[in-house]
């Protein structure tokens, strides 16, 4: 079966070299593309010489720069299915590799659509999210194609997606900002404009966008020094998006105490039970209450109260 499948894909892969009106060229491109996706990355040595072909031919500039759109999709499908075989090593030298890059960011464009030919955006970016391709992109300084694809997200992320759509995108997006050794201004604005509700994205992209701040909180806060006064509020939004306190309510049962943990940006967990009538306000990390009950947690920390009952943290 392996013979098989090799003999196919070499096969396959030897039409493409040859003159093709597009009909035909996308028949070949298909039958490489669905010998390629039956290849497991363990089987790689095997099937190298059979894959030898269609890596020669796919990365042709008369192919990667073919006028029609779904064929240099279908292209981008196969080379980066080659990419997912033989990872980690690289099929392709620095230069073939960027112009890959410029045809996947290429495909992301289009992830809003989700009719046909969805399925091969869908496959090129778990793909991408799998092998983290995007660390290859950082190693050759595609930093205007890391631009485009951020903003792709942000457009096209929608609630049409399925989870797994949006849990690969989060990924790409988080493992590009902790591998960056800087990161621009204007990689800083995309996110922030994904962070505004008054921006025409969907709300599906805002919550992705939050999410992804959240998990780059390390690598983020560094780069919010506001530098120059245009700057600020841009990044102190950002910043806020970091420094939200997260409050978590918990009831055990129906005749056990409440218990509410309240926790602030310096980490400190303090608990509030027996009952108490109580809200919570957490711009002003602060807890508001109509009835005792307010202990601390194993750290030991001064509360003020006001006259209204309201418990703060004193720094």
């Amino acid at each position: 079966m392996v013979l098989d499948l090799g003999l196919k894909l070499y096969s396959a892969g030897q039409n493409l070299e040859l003159h093709q009106p597009k009909d035909v060229l996308l028949s070949s491109l298909r039958e490489v593309e669905n010998c390629l996706s039956v290849v497991d990355q363990s089987d790689s040595e095997i099937f190298l010489w059979a894959m030898k072909p269609s890596m020669t031919s796919l990365v042709r500039s008369e192919l990667m720069r073919y006028l029609d759109k779904y064929v240099r999709l279908t292209v981008t499908s196969c080379v980066i299915l080659i990419t997912g075989i033989t990872a980690p090593k690289h099929p392709f030298n620095s230069n073939i590799m960027k112009e890959i890059f410029q045809l996947i960011v290429e495909s992301f464009q289009g992830l809003d659509d989700i009719r046909s030919p969805f399925a091969k955006r869908v496959t090129i970016l778990k793909i991408v999210a799998k092998i983290k391709a995007c660390v290859i992109m950082l190693d050759l300084d595609c930093e205007d194609l890391i631009l485009k694809m951020f903003q792709h997200f942000v457009d096209t992320t929608s609630e049409n997606h399925a989870k797994n759509v949006i849990i690969s995108i989060l990924t790409i997006m988080t493992l590009t900002l902790n591998e960056s050794d800087d990161i621009s201004q204007q990689l800083l604005s995309i996110l922030l404009a994904g962070l505004r509700q008054e921006q025409n994205i969907s709300p599906a992209a805002q919550v992705l966008v939050t999410n992804v701040v959240k998990q780059c909180e390390e690598k983020l806060r560094p780069h919010l020094t506001v530098e120059h006064e245009e700057e600020e509020s841009s990044k102190s939004e950002i910043s806020e998006v970091v420094k939200e306190p997260e409050i978590e309510n918990k009831d055990h049962s129906e005749h056990a105490c409440e218990e509410v943990v309240f926790q602030n940006d310096s980490m400190e967990r303090y608990v509030l039970e027996e009952n108490a009538d109580f809200c919570i306000d957490s711009n002003n990390n602060s807890l508001s209450l109509h009835d005792s009950g307010f202990h601390e947690g194993d750290w030991k920390k001064q509360l003020w109260v006001t006259d209204e009952n309201e418990v703060q943290v004193l720094t």
